[in-house]
Parts: structure tokens; sequence; C-alpha cells
């Protein structure tokens, strides 16, 4: 797939219809912007949620940088003289089209930031197996499938639902957008659609005569993705001290796993970025002895991603036959001297991890999430049925928006009853992924009074 099959135009909705239209990218982010999920990121930590810190990326910036970065790259991509896609005359549509991706995407978070990822999975391993319905355990209700979403909701896969269930037309109609956040899951568990959407990601595909194979945007969004989210994370942790910048400047010291055959000037580039540090660091302490690290570290990040930045870029072109022809393995940024600044953001977290005050937060949040999972999916696994429902989970069903339950109502017509269940637990899940940090602990202080 080159990147001009992703601008095909695309069939309307309309029953009996042939029309088509091109993609409206600009008219996409603009709806995007507009859109309330938009207003909740704003409102979401995209890391972690230090206590009283003024310091904590949203998800809504996090978006904004990664969209940021997408363009550079797409820029430097296109003004690179070795790289030709006929088709393509300028890169305008590919930045607005990642930037809905990248905006898309974010929103597939839960709240409290991604460091508590594994509170579902925990809530799922501990506490799933006693839910009932009937008299009937749940598990034994569900598909393997069906539990298999339910385990690994989250990230991609809620970003695509949310975009698919609870965007306007523009957006769900709009297959290159949705194929981009798809294959942008470094994990190949998340490029799978949940159950609920697979038929309409299908149905998409063949409207629009796409291959599924990987569309080379994809693998830049992936790349930005990762970079900043790991920048940003480090970043944080030098702020909230959790990590000094003279421990990084020691792992980037000490980092020599470098191949034989690696060419020199692409080990010239890792030295220049630690030469960087070093030099960024040693300054600021000269000039003011009681300074922390946050200020040099900062400006020594933007440094650092503009040069991982323009290795993606290179590294895109030089093996962009292979990335169309669906040869290229593996990612944009595990070759060269990329690869040892990835095994550094390594260490880096190992060692952020293992600070008091992150695990503090992470423990704290992840037990939010999880009384809160536990409480709505309980109370939403009669409703819509003829099982009596307490007055408890009457109250908290009547919590959901009706935005939620509309889509729910929807979705669920003609439907068996284990796919009815399975709505209705994905409702819950919808719900409490979608609030905001101070929202969830309202919530969490209204289950535990």
């Amino acid at each position: 797939m080159r990147f001009s099959e992703l601008f095909v135009p695309c069939r309307t909705n309309k029953k009996n219809s042939t029309k088509q239209k091109k993609y409206d990218y600009c008219g996409c982010s603009e709806e995007i912007i507009s859109g309330l999920n938009v207003r909740l990121m704003q409102e979401k930590t995209e890391w972690i949620p230090f206590e009283k810190s003024p310091y904590s990326g949203t998800q809504y910036s996090h978006a904004m940088e990664v969209s940021v970065l997408c363009r550079k790259i797409v820029h430097r991509v296109f003004e690179n003289e070795s790289f030709s896609d006929s088709d393509m005359s300028d890169c305008s549509d590919i930045s607005d089209l990642l930037f809905c991706a990248s905006m898309i995407s974010s929103a597939g978070k839960p709240p409290f930031g991604y460091a508590v990822n594994t509170a579902l999975s925990e809530w799922f391993d501990e506490d799933f197996c006693k839910l009932c319905f009937a008299g009937v355990p749940v598990g034994d209700i569900l598909s393997t499938d069906m539990k298999n979403d339910l385990s690994c909701y989250g990230g991609v896969r809620r970003a695509l639902r949310n975009a698919l269930r609870y965007s306007d037309g523009d957006i769900r109609s709009s297959c290159p957008i949705i194929k981009t956040i798809l294959h942008s899951a470094s994990d190949i568990t998340e490029r799978k659609p949940f159950l609920a959407e697979k038929e309409a990601v299908y149905d998409m595909d063949r409207s629009v005569g796409v291959r599924s194979r990987k569309p080379p945007v994809s693998y830049i969004l992936e790349a930005s993705e990762y970079i900043v989210s790991v920048t940003s994370a480090i970043e944080e942790a030098i702020y909230n001290r959790c990590l000094l910048c003279r421990q990084v400047l020691h792992f980037f010291r000490n980092m020599d796993d470098f191949y034989e055959d690696i060419e020199m000037d692409e080990y010239d580039s890792y030295c220049r970025i630690t030469s960087s540090l070093s030099d960024r660091y040693i300054e600021s302490r000269l000039e003011r002895k009681n300074i922390d690290d946050f200020e040099a570290f900062h400006n020594w990040i933007v440094y650092l991603r503009r040069e991982m930045g323009s290795f993606v870029a290179d590294s895109f072109v030089r093996n962009y036959e292979k990335i169309t022809s669906g040869e290229f393995e593996g990612d944009l940024i595990s070759s060269s001297w990329c690869r040892n600044v990835k095994k550094v953001f390594d260490e880096c977290e190992k060692q952020i991890y293992s600070a008091h005050d992150v695990l503090m937060s992470i423990s704290s949040s992840t037990e939010i999430l999880k009384a809160l999972v536990s409480g709505f999916v309980r109370a939403v696994i009669s409703y819509d049925t003829d099982e009596k429902m307490t007055v408890k989970s009457t109250r908290l069903t009547e919590l959901i928006p009706s935005g939620y339950r509309k889509v729910y109502s929807e979705s669920s017509q003609g439907k068996s009853e284990p796919e009815k269940l399975y709505l209705r637990i994905l409702m819950a899940l919808d719900f409490i992924f979608g609030t905001t940090d101070k929202k969830a602990l309202e919530l969490y202080r209204t289950l535990t009074p």
C-alpha cells in the first residue's frame, strides 16, 4: 500500500447511492477539535497524576505533541530527494490525516494516565470470574472473543471504538484515519477491532477496496507516539525528582551495545546526543549552583525529539519500497543509534517505576479504576433484561450518560442475549474510560462513601 492508496474516494453511507466523495481531513480535524472528547482529554493525565505537581502532561497536550512531531517527519520525508510517490504532490493531506489519527488515538486511554493500563486486566483476572447473570457465571455466557475484548480493553482498540460509535459521520466513514489508528499499535493483538466493531471495519475496507496491509503513515504515527510518550514520561520524572539528569547521562555514557557493522556517522549521531546532554547539564550547574535538572533536560529533550524525528523520516524513505510492499518488519526506530536510545529509555523507565512516589500514585489510581469497573459492570449486568435490578445498580446505571445508553440500545437491536450482555459491559467500560481524572475520583467516592 502506497501513500496514494489512502486517498481514494469513499462511498457515502446512503443506501442505493453510488455517489463518491473525497476525504476531507480538514473538516475531520475541525470536528475533532470542537468535540466533547477533546475537552475531556484536557482533564485527563497522560502518564502519572503526581499529587500537587504543576507539570503533568494531559492527553490533549500529548496528542498535540505527537501530531506536531508527525508533521515534522512528513515534511522531512517529502523534502528528501530520494523519496518519490508519483501520485502524491504534497504532504498536507497526510499531515492532516496524522493530526486526526493522533487526536483520536489519545482518546483510548483511561483516566489517571497510561501507567494504570493494567488496572482492567488485574480486575479481569481477580473479579470477573465472580460475576453471575441469572445464576450463571458471566464467563460461561460470553464467548472467548468477547472475554478477550473485555480483558484487553483500552488503547488503540478503545480509540477505534470511540471513533466509530461516539463520533459524527465524517470520522466514522474515514477509512484512512481508522486504519492508521488501528495499525499504529505496537502490540499486534491491539490491531484487531473489538468484536462489536469488526463488521464495521471490514465493511469499510471493502467499500473503498483498501487492502489489509499496514498503511505507511501508521509507521510514522507509531514512531512519533513512542518518542513523545517516553521522553515526556522521563521529563516529568525529572521534574518530580523521581529521576535525575545525571542518571540519564550515566545511562547514555554506559550504553555500548553497538554492532560492528554500524556506520561511523550513525555512531557519531549517538555521541552527539550524549555530548549535548552532558554540555547542557554541566553548563546549567556552572551558571546556577542550586538549579535543578529540569531546565537543562527540557531543552535537551526538544533537541533529542528533533534528532529522532529526522532519523525516523530518513529510515522511512530508505525502507519505503519494503513498507509499501509489506516486506518491512519491525518499526522505524529499532535500528542504528536509535536502538541504543530505546535501551537507555528502558533503563530510565526501570528507575522511574521503582520510585516511591510513582508506585504510590500508580497503586492508588489502579485501585480507583478497579473499584469503578467492578461497581459499574456489576450494575449493568441486569440492565435491559427481565432480571430485577437492585436500588444501587439502578442508581449507578442512571449515572451513565444517555449517549452511552443510546449507543448500546442501537447496537443491541436483534442481538442474542450473550451479545447484549457483552455490549452492556462494553457500555460500562466506555463510560469509565471516557471520564476525566476528577470525575473518576468523584465516582469512586460515590461507590465507597
